[in-house]
């Protein structure tokens, strides 16, 4: 067994330290999948088809796992870069 095998089974084993990224992927909403599905595609192209959007976390081998992983965690960045919200009142530019 590689390290990285065991790496992976000790974080299947140990209850303590449950996968986040596929609890928090599985529960997202179609709409937020698109999006992460969409920013995975323009990091490492034609990984994903439109047709797999809403499957689960599990469905998706290691290696486009990993894709999935780095489009959450670039999307959680902008979290940081942006307000909260944007009032729907700035519709309206200053001249």
């Amino acid at each position: 067994m590689t390290g990285e095998e065991c790496f992976a089974r000790f974080h299947q084993k140990l209850k303590a330290t449950e996968n986040r990224a596929l609890r928090n992927f599985n529960k997202l909403d179609e709409n937020f999948k698109f999006v992460v599905m969409t920013l995975a595609n323009r990091l490492a192209p034609g990984t994903f088809r439109a047709d797999e959007v809403g499957q689960p976390f599990e469905y998706f081998d290691v290696e486009r796992r990993r894709v999935i992983i780095q489009a959450m965690n670039e999307i959680t960045r902008w979290g940081s870069i942006l307000p909260r919200r944007f009032s729907q009142h700035e519709c309206i530019v200053a001249k």
